[in-house]
């Protein structure tokens, strides 16, 4: 990912955010439901993203973490090598492990679900509306 994609990224999920708050906000929501929910609706795209990318092509999803992960040093390398053990995503070509394609589409599936559940719940918390 480039410089100018990353600062894409990062502005247009801040703008969602500030604008997810200002709806929750004006809709009567309680003030901090109102910044917790729009946070989380403002992450949702990006997060959304990388789940269904999980869910939907595991493969590719390992092979673009194993290069990134090529010449990482210190804390990043340590917690890359432990994500990697969990997920089976070891070895010379860990993409074409069934085993490793599988928990990878499981925890893309598991990302969406939790996500699109937890965000439902925030709106229904009491003090809102």
């Amino acid at each position: 990912m480039s410089s100018l994609q990353r600062i894409t990224l990062v502005s247009g999920t801040c703008l969602l955010m500030l604008v997810a708050i200002l709806v929750l906000a004006l809709s009567g929501f309680n003030p901090w439901i109102a910044v917790i929910g729009g946070v989380w609706w403002g992450l949702a795209p990006v997060t959304l993203l990388f789940g269904v990318m999980n869910a939907v092509v595991p493969a590719r999803v390992i092979r673009g973490r194993v290069s990134a992960m090529v010449g990482s040093t210190g804390y990043r390398k340590m917690v890359g090598d432990w994500f990697s053990r969990r997920m089976a995503t070891t070895g010379p070509r860990p993409w074409e492990s069934s085993v490793a394609r599988d928990r990878v589409r499981t925890l893309g599936i598991c990302q969406v679900l939790v996500w699109l559940v937890v965000g439902a719940l925030i709106l229904l918390l009491p003090g809102g509306r």
